[in-house]
Parts: structure tokens; sequence; C-alpha cells
């Protein structure tokens, strides 16, 4: 028989030690004991909530009271304690992902197989196939049977079924294949150039490397376009595969670019350049940038001696010194060299997307682009020349003057160009594609001195004009593919427009310091291409040229409407407070029209004294619209028309839209002849300008018609405040104005009824 103490439970449980399990979206699901919970972490209970729970999802994670989530990596620091008496938790959905083999082929007839995921698309697996067969990723494309390009950025599964995928076929191919017959000798003195379609065939090695290397020195500073960083000639190795052969290590990579980075092998001044580098050519007469060249003169690169980066000698020399180790065996060293940029440099390593670039360079050459930026030319022009800031010498009348890496990314600086939504990569792209859309291709691939070489470096006014219009195609159209070329450059245009609002100009001439030479020109320029942009685009009805939304116009008014615009506009009621004082003074002395001067007088008589205020004005007037309806019941027409032209003779307070700068406040009267309309400044009650003649006024527009709307709305906060707004034609200028309510405007247009000549259109 067994002692009573052998019938006693083991270890006794608390209420305390029984935690509860929360679903996110159910609730709580079940308990769990957890005796030691001041030292347990989440991590240990959770095998225990999978196996104690019902309705506990297979894979969940652990949630704040706050809603974040918990990583597996956290549950190991998370006390039970801290999350005592409820443990919530949340159902995890594993991604069901679903794959697919395919087969590529090219135009051998090889097969080239691979599984391909749902979110595949078919520029990656040509890209994929390409590093395959060792093909250049910008000579390839990917055809069906029919010889049709599939879509770059579609998904592959969800384009077609896979079984229809398989039946198409993908074939991978050149894009310009190789004519079978050599084509007939040219008569021409001069080598034949290669056309704009076979660039990436035709181009030499020294100008890929070029454009891979301004990528890597890019991606690793954005700032600095020609020295590369340790950690992006680290990466620039990885991705040639480099790393993968024995002969050559990661810690070789950084011997060799601290090597070439220190300038240790820095040519000395006079010394013969090397096989692999590129010297300036030996001009008497033309120059980069303004400056002379020769072989006398000192090279326009900078010294790599105080630099710890690599620059563009450095990296040939470095690629030539891992030429050596890869290839120990080779007897000659270009041989060598060859075989590294065939098998490894140029199959792999990242560059410019320059097939976008000739797609651009097609938008911009387009009639009605060209037509419109050589509208804009002059002024831009002379904001070019600000930044270029060289002086005029005889190189530069020779080959003009040229915008430096650094003088165009303060251009963007200046002007904004990252509120277009450009990254800080993109912009020295534009920079390098602006400046290739412009160069003449070689005559030979061996020609190192060429002209073009250095032009890649600098910036000329045509290319500078190209820039502008390729940051909006590479920028817009990103988010609108169907956006018109010209629409892109329009809204480049009017994006420089804003800004230059205010004191912009100024502000960034007064930036730039007193070594800017062309200050003057500059501000020219810019208040010159300001106020022909804005002409344009008020004539067109200030549109949004990404949206292509033009401002909303006012709705017709219906019968209904405009009576009621009548009644509350042209008979407005007084106010108690008014009507009890208009009682007083009538009790003090009675209104007698035959004993009260004539109106006008007494007008004039204000109008010497000064500026009348807001409310004696908004008075004044409801008293000539009264005046006028006495004055018509009474068969009185002189004493309402002189109470009417009194508005006039006493003036009023307006904000004046100007043709080219922001509405200012003003005051507008009419002379005492009647004869012209005057207007001041409200602090300089002594001028007095030539005014508008009445006699040629042709009509008188309200703020709301489509012809005058535009002058009004981009300046007006509110749209309801364009009801207030009116404009008197004339044939020598118009006048924009907009009274403080819609009574002072139907008060004056009536007024200006009465005098302006017969048949004046009014609207």
């Amino acid at each position: 028989m067994l002692a009573p103490e052998h019938l006693a439970r083991s270890a006794s449980w608390h209420a305390k030690d029984i935690v509860r399990i929360s679903l996110e979206s159910k609730g709580v699901i079940g308990f769990i004991e957890v005796p030691d919970m001041k030292r347990r972490s989440l991590e240990s209970v959770r095998p225990l909530i999978l196996q104690t729970v019902d309705d506990t999802p297979p894979d969940f994670q652990f949630v704040l009271d706050s809603g974040e989530p918990l990583s597996r990596r956290q549950e190991a620091t998370h006390l039970i304690a801290d999350h005592y008496p409820c443990l919530k938790i949340r159902a995890v959905t594993k991604r069901i992902t679903k794959s697919s083999k395919f087969t590529v082929y090219n135009a051998n007839g090889d097969t080239f197989e691979t599984w391909v995921p749902t979110e595949y698309t078919f520029g990656q697996l040509r890209k994929d196939a390409a590093r395959y067969w060792s093909i250049p990723d910008l000579e390839s494309q990917l055809v069906d049977n029919d010889e049709c390009l599939w879509p770059e950025e579609a998904n592959i599964l969800t384009f077609l079924d896979a079984h229809e995928l398989r039946l198409k076929k993908m074939v991978l191919t050149c894009k310009q294949q190789p004519r079978p017959s050599s084509p007939p000798p040219s008569t021409s003195p001069l080598p034949s150039q290669p056309s704009r379609h076979h660039t990436f065939i035709h181009t030499n090695y020294e100008q890929r490397l070029w454009y891979i290397f301004t990528y890597y020195c890019v991606h690793g500073d954005a700032l600095d376009l020609l020295t590369m960083t340790a950690y992006q000639f680290h990466r620039f190795l990885k991705d040639c595969g480099l790393f993968n052969s024995r002969q050559f290590t990661p810690a070789m990579g950084d011997i060799i670019y601290a090597f070439e980075g220190k300038g240790k092998l820095s040519k000395q001044q006079g010394s013969p350049p090397s096989a692999h580098s590129i010297a300036a050519p030996p001009w008497s007469n033309k120059g980069i940038g303004g400056y002379k060249t020769s072989n006398a003169s000192k090279s326009t690169t900078p010294s790599r001696l105080g630099s710890g980066k690599l620059d563009y000698d450095g990296f040939l020399n470095a690629l030539l010194t891992i030429a050596s180790r890869v290839q120990p065996h080779a007897t000659d060293p270009d041989d060598a060299f060859t075989h590294l940029l065939v098998k490894y440099v140029l199959p792999n390593a990242a560059t410019w997307a320059q097939h976008a670039w000739l797609d651009h360079t097609d938008a911009l050459q387009q009639p009605d682009v060209h037509r419109f930026v050589s509208k804009f030319s002059p002024p831009l022009f002379e904001m070019f020349m600000f930044y270029t800031n060289q002086p005029v010498t005889d190189a530069t009348k020779d080959s003009g003057h040229w915008m430096t890496f650094s003088d165009c990314m303060r251009f963007m600086q200046d002007f904004r160009f990252t509120e277009l939504l450009l990254t800080t990569q993109e912009c020295p792209e534009l920079f390098l594609a602006a400046c290739s859309s412009t160069m003449r291709p070689p005559f030979s691939d061996n020609d190192p001195t060429d002209e073009s070489l250095f032009r890649r470096e600098t910036m000329s006014f045509p290319a500078f004009l190209d820039m502008l219009g390729r940051a909006g195609l590479m920028a817009l159209t990103r988010h609108r593919r169907g956006l018109e070329p010209l629409k892109c450059v329009k809204a480049v245009f009017h994006h420089m427009t804003r800004s230059l609002r205010g004191s912009r100009a100024l502000e960034i001439m007064h930036n730039h310091g007193p070594v800017a030479i062309y200050a003057s020109r500059f501000y020219a320029g810019s208040v010159a291409f300001n106020n022909k942009f804005l002409d344009m685009w008020r004539i067109e009805g200030s549109p949004d040229y990404v949206t292509g939304a033009l401002p909303t116009a006012a709705p017709p008014l219906t019968r209904g409407r405009a009576s009621l615009h009548h009644i509350v506009h042209y008979s407005p009621p007084h106010s108690p407070t008014r009507r009890s004082s208009a009682t007083e003074v009538a009790a003090v002395r009675p209104f007698d029209m035959t004993l009260s001067p004539p109106l006008s007088k007494n007008l004039n008589a204000q109008h010497e004294m000064g500026n009348p205020t807001a409310d004696s004005h908004t008075t004044a007037v409801e008293r000539a619209i009264e005046s006028n309806r006495r004055g018509s019941a009474n068969g009185d027409g002189g004493a309402a028309d002189d109470a009417v032209v009194g508005v006039l003779l006493k003036g009023a307070v307006f904000r004046k839209y100007g043709t080219w700068s922001a509405p200012h406040r003003r005051f507008v009267w009419l002379s005492d002849d009647r004869k012209q309309l005057h207007w001041r400044p409200l602090n300089k009650p002594d001028q007095r300008n030539d005014g508008l003649t009445l006699a040629s006024v042709d009509g008188l527009l309200s703020g709301h018609v489509d012809s005058t709307r535009y002058a009004f709305m981009k300046y007006l906060t509110e749209e309801k405040y364009v009801q207030r707004c009116f404009s008197i034609v004339a044939k020598d200028g118009r006048l924009d104005l907009e009274a403080d309510s819609e009574a002072t405007r139907d008060a004056w247009i009536d007024a200006l009824r009465t005098l302006v000549p017969r048949g004046t259109t009014v609207q």
C-alpha cells in the first residue's frame, strides 16, 4: 500500500503561472502554464503553444501591445513576464510561390534552362541568358518564333500561360546581326562612320570601360564623376567574377587599389605616357573649357598625388595588373588584358542603360520639340554662360564655352531638379547622356586622342539643351508612359520658372559670389526666360503639363442663379447698425436731394483729402447705388449718372495684376475731365501715371471669362475670388483689377458702361 505522501502531486501550480494566448483576429484561444516566466523567453514557449493550444496557426509571430510584430531573433530577448498576463500572436500566411522551368534558345540552337518564379520578368531572363553565353547585356534581345520582342518589364508567368510560352519559344539574339557578305568598298577617302543603331557593336573597348568606370564612381559618390572609392572598386571586381578564380583574391584587389589610388604610379611631368592611358590632344587653337592645351601645357586631368581615390588612368593600370595576375602564363600583356576584358569585365560589369539614352535622343529630335526649344535658346544661353564662368578668349571663340560636371551639378542644385523626383545618381547620368548625344563617333577605334573623348567630360550648349529635355523624359515618363516628349520639356521649363520666383535669381547670383563673370547676363536671361515662358503658358490656359488638366472653369449660371445673383449684388440690403445710424441722421437733418450738394463735388473733395478706408468706400458704393435707384424712380437721369460716375471720381483700392510680376494694391480713380483712368501706389499720393484712355476701351470683361481667367487664377488663393475680378480692355493695353467685394466690382462696371464708347463688348 502506498503512503499518502506518494499520492501527492509532484508539483503544484498557481493562478499566476497561467498565461492567456490571444490570436489577433479571434481573441483568446487558450491558456498555457509557465511556472518560471521571469526567466523564460518567448522563443522557449513557441513549441508549447503549438502543442497545447488549439486553433493555433501553423506559423505565427508575437505582437506587442502597440501592434508591432516581433521577429524570431527578438523573441529570445523578450521574457514572458514582460507580456504577462496575455501573449498576443498574429497568423503569418506563407507566401505560395509558383515556379516553372523554361528553355531559352540562341541563334546556334543551344539551350539555356532555368527555373522561373512568379515575379520573374522577361528582362531578368534575358540578362541571365546573356550572362550564360557571355554576351554583352546591351547587345542582346529576347524574341519569339516570329522575331517579335518580349516585353522587358512584364512578368513571365502572368503574361501568358506556361504552355503557350513554350509554344511561342524564347530565343536570345543580338540586336544587330553581322551581314552575310561584306559591303562594297567605299570611294570616300575617309572611313565610313558607323550608324547610330550600331553604336554598341562598333564602340571600342575604351569607351565602354569609361562608362563602366563612371557608373561605379557615381554609385559610390554622386558628386564625384572621375574617381572611384575602394568600396566601389571591390564591388566592381566582385560583379566581374574575378574573386572566383584562385589566382586573384580580395586582398590582392585591396593592395592594387591602394597602390594605384595613392598615386604611386602617377606619371611624372614630362615622362612618356603609358600605353593604356589617354593623353590630351596636341591642339594649338582649341581647348576644353576655354583653356588652351598643347604638348607643353599641363594635363587638364587632376593629379592623383594628393587623392586617395582611383581615377580613370589608375583604373586602367589596375586592370592591366589584374590581367597579369589572372593570366600568369600569358606571354603578351595585351593578350592577357584582352582576355580579362572579354571574359570578365565587359559581360559582367554594370554600366549605364545606353539604349535608353538613344531612345531619349530620338524623342528630343522630333521637329515640334526642336522648334519649341529653339525659341528659348537665347535666354538659356545667357544662363548657360553664367555657369561656365569662362572669359572670352581665342579658344572659346573657336570651340565655344563648356560646362564641367561640377558646374552642371550646381545648376541642378540652384534650380532644384531633385524636386522632379530625380535621384542623386540620375543627375550625373543626365550629364553623361547629354554629353554623349553631341559626340561625333570616332573614325577609328584605336584613336585615343579624338576630340570626342574629351567632350564626354564637358557639356556644350547643345548638350545643355539636351540635358534639360532629357531630365523631363527620365523623371516623368516613369510614372506616365504615354506622356509626349514636348509635354515633358514644357514641364521642365515650367519647373525652372517656379524655381525663379521672387528674388531667387538674385539669391543664386549672391551664392556664386563676386567671382561670377556673367551675373548680369544671367539675370537678364532668367527674367527673359521666365516672362517668355509664362506668357506662352497663360495663352495655353495655364495647364498642368504632366496630367494635362486645365484650371477648373466657373460653372454657367442658370436662370434661377442669375436672378438671385442680380438681386444680391445689385440691391444689397443695409445692415441693422447702418440702418439705425441713417435713421438717427435723418431725425436730425432730413434728407433733401435738392438741398444737398452734387455728389461729384463732394467726392472730389474727399479725394483731395486722402485715400478712403475700406468701410467708408463700401458705404459710398452702397450710397451711390441707392441714389441711382432713387434718381431713376424720380425720373432724374442726370443726377443718377452723376451719382454713378462719382464712384469712379472718388476712386477705390484694387489689386492690380501686372503682366510679369505678382499683383500689387493700387489706388485707381477717374480724372476730373472723365476721360482717363489713373492709378498709383498707396504710399505715393503725389505720383500720377499716364493712365488708360476711356475712348480707347474696347471691352469690359468679367474675371471668369476664358480669355482673362488665366491672368487671375495664378495668384488667387481661392477660386471664388475670381468673381470679384474684371478687366478693362483698351487698344493700348489691358487693366486687370480685383475689387475688395463683388458690390464694388459691379458698381465700377455699371459706372464704366456710361462712359465707354457705344458698341463696347461687355461680358
